[in-house]
């Protein structure tokens, strides 16, 4: 029997990205390793691939020439039937929208860029490593007996334990014995959660019962869960590990007997204490959140778990969730998201008192847990965190500071812990949902106002845009829906400017070369924004490629020719005739005439040559 892959040597990787840059450097990264690696820069040519090279894993970027990532990873699991290939994304873009719609779209990981070299290779070797196990239980079901089924899953390279569908242990590998000091002797055969007792010192479902039976609230102590047909992927933190926390990532299979009913399931662990460390997630596994420095959700768990055998003792929780989070990072970056977080983990320590357990329970969610309390003094305390937001807001003009607040209280009843936590987080809920509509129209005002104060060109820049935008749409003769997206696209078109910083914006000089990359963010950071509302996400894509130039050297994808939208290509041209005759802070504004020479100039490789004489044509009428 192999031993643990420890290498990519003849993996088949194909690397799909339109960047020459990040294509190299991922080919760099992979045939260190020994891999085969192979390149596309479009969907056609990944296609002409995957049916002539047969690649074992593809590695893809969002952002193409011609479609997007999303559609052609679809594209790829409809064409590519014969096995199972996984889809790792590897991308500029790093928010909750793009992350959905990747899983959704059938990718088994996401990477932002940009990546930890070490922890890819850890990834793609997990990969590979579970294709190995695939191709090894198959041709065991093939060659039957039983117990050769036995022995494979006992000689497996991961711990490995599976359970049948009443939730009795009928395999525990040799590194499952290594990894949690249990025999298999004494295991197998065992129900009612038994197996659990080793990682977390009680009975409790774990991923593998995940398959068996849905269960939100298992879900939640789970990161990064991806559900896949039969197999769910994650990552947790397990407090009692032969005496330490770790962190592990885990996969669960379901599995069929030969009449194709559900046998049960295989749950596969390993411990990446160490991959964590050197991607910066896990300094310390300690029992505290690194950023607000609250405790974790284990920790807090394991709290509602003590106070559970004290009974008679009233209790209350109290969960705050930071509203508009994905939009601050998405807008103004993620080191001013974490600003918000620690400035709501600032308003609830000012709020609670020394012996109450204060948690960071989710990404943008906290919990407080307080022992021997009342009902009043948690009403007390949501409503002195309300106000804490409130004068925040009134100090602080740049961000919109809002928290949903709900509790939950036990009185000498004997509710269940787990059953107060889950109160009070549907009371959470309810009013984030009771109060989703004027959180929204408050962060587009803001949006709104912020989009105003960057109009530096001068009064109007977006308005004049869509009408020199619309007399050329009415030369073409543009159906009405795409006059429609045009005039959304002519003044959203800069919507992602809020993202770059104000230094850069306001620069009085021209820009240096970090500077311009700076500000060409802003087009994928619009696309992001877009997707997230419902009356732009007709132009996202748009809004994406409005600076592609006609020559294939503008960004962010170098998009050629026709391949860049025709709206693209007219918005192009009107804002860049309406900044000539308005002028920028280092350039004085031309007169018409020069405007139109300096189109002409641009013709053929900024703009669309045939654009920008029917464009000049419009006002020479």
């Amino acid at each position: 029997m192999e031993g643990k892959i420890t290498d990519l040597e003849k993996y088949r990787i194909l690397v799909i990205d339109a960047e020459a840059t990040s294509r190299l450097k991922l080919r760099y990264v992979l045939e260190r390793e020994e891999a085969e690696v192979r390149e596309a820069a479009s969907g056609e040519e990944a296609l002409a691939l995957c049916s002539s090279w047969k690649p074992d894993l593809i590695l893809l970027e969002v952002i193409l020439k011609g479609e997007d990532g999303f559609q052609l990873c679809r594209r790829l699991q409809n064409t590519v039937k014969e096995k199972s290939l996984p889809v790792i994304m590897v991308t500029w873009l790093d928010d909750d929208q793009s992350i959905e719609m990747a899983f959704a779209a059938g990718v088994v990981d996401f990477f932002s860029k940009p990546f930890n070299s070490a922890l890819l290779k850890h990834r793609i070797l997990w990969w590979r490593e579970q294709e190995k196990k695939t191709k090894h239980l198959k041709e065991a079901d093939q060659r039957q007996p039983e117990p050769q089924w036995a022995d494979i899953i006992y000689y497996l390279p991961d711990a490995t334990m599976v359970i049948d569908c009443e939730g009795k242990v009928i395999a525990w590998n040799r590194l499952m014995e290594e990894m949690t000091g249990v025999r298999a002797e004494k295991i197998l055969g065992k129900g009612k959660y038994e197996y659990a007792i080793p990682f977390y010192g009680n009975r409790r479902p774990m991923l593998a019962d995940l398959l068996l039976q849905a269960d939100e609230n298992l879900e939640k102590e789970y990161y990064f869960l991806q559900m896949e047909n039969n197999s769910v992927v994650a990552e947790t933190t397990v407090p009692r590990l032969k005496g330490k926390s770790v962190f592990l990532w885990v996969k669960a299979t379901r599995f069929y007997d030969r009449e194709n009913n559900l046998a049960g399931a295989i749950e596969s662990i390993r411990d990446i204490s160490k991959e964590r460390r050197l991607d910066g997630h896990l300094p310390q596994l300690s029992l505290r959140d690194s950023l607000t420095g609250f405790y974790n959700r284990a920790y807090f768990l394991e709290e509602l778990q003590r106070l559970q055998n004290i009974r008679f003792s009233p209790a209350g929780i109290i969960m705050v969730a930071v509203d508009g989070l994905r939009f601050i990072n998405e807008t103004l970056g993620y080191e001013t998201g974490d600003i918000l977080l620690v400035k709501t983990a600032e308003a609830i320590t000012k709020c609670s008192g020394e012996t109450d357990i204060l948690a960071r329970v989710g990404g943008n969610e906290m919990a407080i847990l307080l022992a021997n309390t009342s009902r009043p003094v948690l009403e007390r305390f949501r409503r002195r965190i309300l106000e804490t937001v409130d004068r925040y807001n009134d100090q602080e003009g740049k961000l919109l500071f809002s928290a949903a607040v709900g509790f939950a209280f036990r009185g000498a009843a004997a509710k269940s812990m787990t059953d107060l936590f889950q109160e009070a987080e549907n009371h959470m809920y309810q009013e984030k949902t009771s109060r989703l509509d004027s959180v929204r129209q408050a962060m587009v005002q803001k949006f709104t106002r912020a989009l105003d104060t960057l109009d530096y060109l001068a009064e109007g820049h977006g308005e004049r845009i869509q009408q020199m935008a619309l007399r050329l749409a009415a030369v073409l003769r543009l159906p009405e829906h795409r006059v429609h997206e045009l005039r959304l696209l002519a003044n959203y078109h800069d919507l992602g400017k809020v993202g770059v910083p104000e230094r850069i914006l306001m620069k009085p000089h021209r820009l240096t070369s970090e500077e311009r990359l700076e500000m060409q963010k802003h087009a994928e950071i619009g696309y992001r924004l877009a997707l997230g509302n419902l009356e732009l996400v007709s132009i996202a894509e748009y809004i994406l490629k409005h600076h592609e130039w006609w020559n294939g050297e503008g960004y962010p994808s170098g998009l050629k020719g026709e391949e860049i939208p025709l709206l693209c290509r007219i918005c192009a041209i009107a804002e860049a005739f309406e900044v000539m005759l308005s002028g920028r802070p280092y350039r004085p504004a031309l007169s018409r005439e020069e405007a139109f020479a300096e189109l002409r100039r641009g013709a053929g490789t900024q703009f669309d040559p045939g654009l920008v004489e029917k464009f000049i044509d419009t006002w020479s009428r």
